[in-house]
Order: structure tokens, then C-alpha cells, then sequence
């Protein structure tokens, strides 16, 4: 098997993201951007990254768990993604039958543990129905969640 240069970065891994997923980690940033954790937030930090969304649970005031929207990931370097912020909302969240999310599939479009999506949700920073066993999320709360949640 043949192998890259040290010196020469590896650009052949076609990096795939499901069309599912609508917002990705640190890890999924640096993977594509190729660089450190860092890099990564001095990006968000100098506005080269617009996109991005702090989901820390309530209270944890000195870390970021930042969320990048792949679509902006996606255009660099070409260009970024520029637009109103209700229209970005709403191409995260997708679509919400009945005005309502699953919490299993907003745990797949945020990339997001089950745990931490319960954890958001006992501390009222999102809301919605349980019917039988399965917990739903109101579109109203993730797009104030979302808004509340975008860094700027």
C-alpha cells in the first residue's frame, strides 16, 4: 500500500456527511478544515465561521460545545454562506410534522447524545410532548433555541 509524503497533506478522504445531519462537531470542523481544535474556534471567534452554534448544557458558562452547519462547511473555501438567520434556522431544524421534532432524529440533525438532548431539555431549553415513549420537540423551541444558541 502506498503511502503520502510526510510533508504533503492528505486531501483523498471524500468526507461525506448525511444530508441528515445538519449540524456537526469540533471534530467533523477540524477533520474538514484540516487543522486543530483551536484553528478551528479562532475561525469562529474572527468571523470566518458564521454559522455556528453553542450547544453547551445550561451552566456550563466556561466551555463551548460549538455545532458547525455543513452546508457553510460545504461552500469553503469557495465562499461562505451569507443569509437571514430565520432561513438558515429553518434548513437546520428541517422539516417538523405537525410543528414537532422527534428527539432520535434531532439527536441525528445535531449530532447531539440522547442524554444531552434530555439534559437540554430538563434545564427548559427545549420543549415539547411526550406521547407514549418517544419525547418530541417543538419547532417553536428549537428555532428559539437556535437563535439564542447562534455565536456571534
Amino acid at each position: 500500500m502506498a503511502s503520502l509524503p510526510l510533508n504533503q497533506p492528505q486531501r483523498l478522504l471524500a468526507l461525506q456527511v448525511s444530508v441528515e445531519v445538519t449540524l456537526v462537531t469540533v471534530d467533523v470542523a477540524r477533520a474538514v478544515l484540516g487543522c486543530d481544535s483551536e484553528s478551528v474556534s479562532a475561525r469562529v471567534d474572527c468571523g470566518q465561521l458564521i454559522w455556528v452554534w453553542d450547544v453547551a448544557a445550561p451552566g456550563a458558562n466556561h466551555r463551548r460545545e460549538l455545532r458547525f452547519w455543513t452546508a457553510e462547511l460545504r461552500s469553503l473555501p469557495e465562499g461562505r454562506q451569507t443569509a437571514d438567520p430565520q432561513k438558515v434556522i429553518s434548513q437546520v431544524i428541517g422539516n417538523t410534522p405537525e410543528g414537532r421534532q422527534r428527539s432520535a432524529l434531532l439527536e441525528v440533525r445535531f449530532s447531539m447524545s440522547p442524554q444531552h438532548v434530555r439534559t437540554l431539555c430538563d434545564a427548559g431549553e427545549l420543549d415539547g410532548p411526550i406521547a407514549g415513549h418517544t419525547r418530541y420537540i417543538s419547532r417553536a423551541s428549537l428555532e428559539g433555541f437556535l437563535l439564542r444558541r447562534l455565536v456571534r
